[in-house]
């Protein structure tokens, strides 16, 4: 870190995002989603202000965006992989992990092969990450440069269903890297979550992600991190009415950056910290509550079971 802030105060742009580089493949994309904890940390915020450590980031990492002055690593064969650079390397997944596995293995020498079961690269970045706050070219721009060094990546594939690793051993590939990622959401273990209408906010955002995803009516997203900020958001921008949030953290303690917090009601996001769900419940044709079993209550709360 500071010999790439060292190189940008000297106006050596190309040399900073080399160091950045040697470390992340991905500087654009970190310059715009970091929550940047090392500035609370920054020493100098003990005599005045912490370097913005992330805004130079960003804007040396600006540089690689621009095709004229775009960073091409070179490929550096070292004499412990000459025996082994021709063989193939097979990495599933490709996401972050993947991506950035196929990139050094690349400036290594290698020519690995991502295979993807979506139909763009990126991972959550791709599909978790709302594009308000990432623009999607950035990544595209980002993930170019690895296919410019050597990266083939096969979208559309997905290891153990279209194709399996004995199946990849027969074309000759010898190493495995395994990225699946966790992009599982969870619900909260309640009665009635498996009403309609009810998903995790994974689920939610990948949707919103492909444009697949009507928003409308009120809308209550549980959960007080910053992934529920993101789609209780993506809710309001989308055409729903009112958005509620509810979290069972109290405002002091909840996971959400005070950033990610402010900006969200100020997108007119209800946040009601302290707060969580006991039950689900939908509405019948004619108004009354129904649970995911089928049962119907009534105004004084006593359950009848649906015949």
């Amino acid at each position: 870190m500071q010999g790439y802030l060292k190189k940008a105060a000297e106006g050596n742009y190309r040399e900073a995002l080399e160091l950045i580089k040697r470390e992340s493949p991905f500087p654009a994309v970190c310059g715009r989603v970091c929550n940047h904890r090392c500035e609370d940390a920054c020493t100098r915020g003990t005599i005045d202000q912490p370097i913005a450590i992330d805004a130079v980031k960003k804007f040396i990492a600006e540089q690689d965006l621009n095709e004229e002055h775009r960073f091409v690593p070179e490929i550096n064969i070292a004499s412990s992989v000459l025996k082994h650079w021709e063989e193939k390397i097979a990495i599933i997944g490709g996401g972050p992990a993947g991506l950035s596995c196929a990139y050094y293995l690349a400036t290594m020498g290698y020519k690995p092969t991502v295979f993807e079961k979506n139909d763009i690269p990126g991972g959550m970045l791709q599909y978790g990450i709302p594009s308000y706050k990432l623009d999607k070219a950035v990544i595209k721009a980002e993930i170019d440069i690895m296919r410019e060094i050597g990266v083939e990546i096969r979208t559309g594939v997905e290891v153990g269903k279209n194709i399996t690793i004995q199946q990849l051993r027969e074309e000759g590939y010898k190493g495995f890297y395994v990225a699946i990622g966790c992009q599982g959401g969870r619900l909260p273990g309640i009665p009635g979550e498996k009403l309609t209408g009810v998903t995790t906010a994974i689920d939610f955002l990948h949707e919103a992600n492909c444009g697949g995803r009507e928003v409308e009516g009120r809308v209550v997203v549980v959960g007080g991190g910053n992934v529920a900020i993101d789609a209780a958001r993506v809710a309001k921008r989308g055409g729903a009415a009112e958005v509620t949030m509810l979290s069972l953290e109290t405002e002091d303690i909840m996971p959400a950056s005070l950033e990610e917090r402010r900006e969200a009601r100020e997108d007119g996001i209800v946040i009601n910290p302290g707060w969580g769900p006991k039950e689900l419940l939908g509405e019948t044709e004619n108004g009354e509550r129904k649970t995911e079993n089928g049962e119907r209550k009534t105004e004084n709360g006593k359950r009848r079971t649906e015949r």
